[in-house]
């Protein structure tokens, strides 16, 4: 929105705090792009396919990629590999671990919160059919060990993500 506004010529109208908000969405950006590039070194060291989720995925869909704020950094591995890649976070990044789901294993560091699934269910018998197919609708970026989802296969998890924030809420 304050893109928008400031390319419309109205940036003096926004109040100071606006900017404030701004900067920090860049910071964040930035500590995040950070991680990402030092969790991609350690999974491409030791093996470990993976596949960016969500807000790493969608950012690039942003006139600059900054602008897709987020709070976290969710990654994929395939659920054989979850204990190494645990392994190669604690051992190659400053993330640390701090809890574990039926789907995920939470890390910190100084400034990110990732989340390391090794699925994506979400206790929807017809949806989680479809997201426990992840890796079957991937196909390598050409990065390293990144996978990326079909666009398609995309679309509906991205849908049913969403849809399952709207139910449980």
């Amino acid at each position: 929105v304050v893109y928008g506004i400031e390319r419309m010529g109205y940036a003096d109208y926004l109040p100071k705090s606006v900017e404030k908000c701004k900067s920090k969405a860049i910071y964040d950006y930035v500590q995040r792009d950070e991680a990402l590039k030092h969790i991609t070194s350690a999974y491409n060291s030791v093996d470990i396919e993976y596949m960016w989720l969500k807000g790493a995925v969608l950012r690039n869909l942003y006139p600059f990629p900054w602008m897709r704020t987020s709070s976290d950094i969710d990654i994929l591995v395939r659920e054989e590999k979850v204990e190494a890649a645990s392994k190669a976070l604690l051992e190659n990044t400053s993330f640390q671990a701090y809890s574990r789901g039926f789907r995920d294993m939470h890390f910190i560091n100084k400034h990110v919160h990732l989340e390391l699934h090794f699925n994506l269910l979400d206790d929807v018998k017809r949806i989680d059919d479809v997201l426990a197919l992840a890796w079957e609708y991937a196909i390598p970026s050409g990065i390293g060990k990144e996978f990326v989802m079909r666009p398609e296969y995309h679309i509906f998890y991205i849908t049913a993500h969403a849809c399952k924030h709207f139910i449980s809420r």
